[in-house]
């Protein structure tokens, strides 16, 4: 015991900066640890000041805080965040003082009818986390551009959607609301970022009924025509990291507005697009803790993997590791609360890439699928207790239980690990499974695969589907629309059938979300007009 306590107390000692960003357990040696060391790339081992509670930017020199002596670890982390809050407030008077309002090139002024405003799709900002203050600072080389004010009516009026609706569904597993605080900051100094987000609020006013068609077409040409200036133009920057980071997070965006299309109608173009940039800047992969615009692109990726029954993108997440470091600890190691549901999305990836890859062996897809297991399981026993849902009960109408959870992460991470889970579970043979019979025509074998059914797929299925309903959070439930409407295929009984189907036009009919193509996949393949989702 006495050891163990040790242990603990050496691993509660911060390790250096390039150990931390790299999810890495740091040995503290000096003048350099043996992680950056033994690292193919020169790493500059340092450590952070002992009453910093942020990370350098990598924008920066050193993160100033003028902290004041506190007899409290709290009082001190609340005078950190007041401070860091009081700059940012004064940065933004005196760049407020030094701005003149400006036109924003737009299309005409296009009006919005308030009479109709009151749209289906309704989100409250109650329904988020309390924001932490925004982490601007390595993002200085933006703000320090010019700042312009709109000054077009029907601009300010598809912006202030942004802020309040739109740009929150993309805040599913950002507790500093990235895409709804920070990005509108950042938009006001970058125009491809300004466009992405009136393109996107444009595009569901007008899907809504709120604004004329024709002018959200106008919004969507102006955002790629300023996303293509900028990427032509790229070349001759001298900010070319800044320049990607506000990118990815641009296209990322317009992605989101691109997927209220249905499959036949959707072209992927800014999918393509967010994968392209992302692969030149490997160094997000596997950052549970941030890279918050990637992980809402590979969201993305896994729905249409989904839908398509194809592999997920990988490239991008495959890491480098020295051949000594410990993989388990590292994929175990403490995170914030939110990165476990980004761990989940990284397995759900996998899933999607071991079960769907045509060109996988067979003794490889076993073998991949039963580390997949094993990693589900770990991610089972080592999750926060925070993901534990606050309420769960079962309607006596309704055969899914309702479960809920405190914050949008703990849905997303739930449903990335139960959709995981069967999708292993349906795609492991039976000798994999603690079946000693592959032959399923003797009663034994048939009851005890009938168990295994219930167990590992349609118990699961039937959570994942309850926990996608029950959520208040518009994000949260198009995040697991598609996983949901895929492993429906595995439902024979007619309550269970009835009970998916109406959610899924109804959420369809209320919010225009596109779910007609996986409506009419589930209905041909429940009557035996198909036989698998891809047919």
């Amino acid at each position: 015991m006495a050891h163990q306590g040790a242990a603990l107390t050496k691993m509660r000692k911060p390790g250096c900066l390039p150990c931390r960003d790299r999810h890495l357990r740091c040995d503290r040696d000096v003048p350099s640890c043996s992680a950056c060391r033994r690292s193919r790339q020169p790493r500059r081992c340092e450590y952070a000041g002992a009453a910093l509670r942020v990370r350098p930017s990598v924008y920066t020199e050193r993160v100033r805080v003028r902290g004041r002596a506190s007899n409290s670890q709290a009082s001190d982390d609340t005078a950190v965040r007041a401070e860091a809050a009081d700059e940012a407030d004064e940065a933004d008077e005196a760049d407020a003082r030094s701005t003149t309002t400006i036109a924003v090139s737009s299309i005409s002024s296009p009006r919005v009818d308030r009479d109709r405003a009151t749209d289906a799709v309704s989100t409250s900002r109650a329904q988020q986390q309390t924001s932490l203050v925004p982490r601007l600072s390595r993002w200085s080389p933006i703000v320090s551009l010019p700042r312009h004010v709109v000054a077009n009516p029907g601009d300010a009026e598809l912006f202030e959607f942004y802020i309040r609706e739109t740009g929150v569904w993309l805040d599913i597993v950002s507790p500093t609301c990235f895409f709804s605080e920070t990005v509108p900051r950042l938009a006001l100094h970058d125009p491809v970022l300004f466009s992405a987000c009136l393109s996107y609020a444009a595009r569901i006013r007008a899907l809504t009924g709120a604004l004329d068609p024709a002018q959200g077409e106008l919004y969507g040409s102006r955002a790629i025509e300023a996303l293509l200036s900028t990427l032509s133009s790229r070349s001759r920057s001298d900010n070319g990291d800044n320049d990607n980071d506000v990118l990815c997070a641009a296209v990322v965006i317009l992605r989101m507005a691109e997927q209220f299309s249905e499959m036949q109608e959707d072209m992927q173009c800014h999918l393509m697009g967010a994968s392209s940039l992302f692969a030149r800047n490997p160094d997000h992969a596997l950052d549970f803790d941030d890279a918050v615009a990637f992980w809402v692109y590979k969201r993305q990726s896994i729905r249409m993997a989904v839908l398509n029954e194809e592999p997920c993108e990988m490239e991008e997440m495959d890491v480098d590791v020295d051949v000594d470091v410990d993989v388990d600890r590292q994929w175990l190691a403490p995170v914030s609360d939110e990165a476990w549901a980004n761990r989940a999305t990284y397995l759900f990836a996998r899933a999607c890439s071991v079960c769907w890859d045509a060109t996988l062996a067979d003794a490889a897809r076993a073998a991949r699928l039963l580390e997949l297991h094993r990693l589900l399981a770990q991610w089972h026993e080592r999750v926060p207790a925070t993901y534990q849902p606050w309420a769960r009960y079962q309607a006596p109408d309704d055969p899914f239980p309702t479960l809920r959870y405190v914050s949008t992460w703990h849905v997303v991470g739930w449903q990335y690990y139960y959709g995981a889970k069967v999708l292993v579970a349906l795609h492991r043979r039976p000798q994999d499974t603690n079946t000693t019979n592959t032959d399923t025509t003797t009663p034994a074998n048939m009851l005890a695969l009938g168990r295994y059914m219930e167990a590992e797929v349609l118990e699961p299925t039937r959570v994942l589907c309850g926990i996608t309903m029950a959520s208040p959070a518009f994000g949260a439930t198009i995040n697991g629309t598609a996983i949901i409407a895929w492993l429906g295929q595995v439902f024979s009984h007619r309550d269970d059938q009835t009970r998916l189907l109406t959610f899924l036009q109804d959420f369809m009919q209320r919010t225009k979300w596109p779910n007609a193509t996986c409506c009419d996949k589930l209905q041909r393949i429940w009557s035996g007009e198909a036989q698998s989702w891809v047919q």
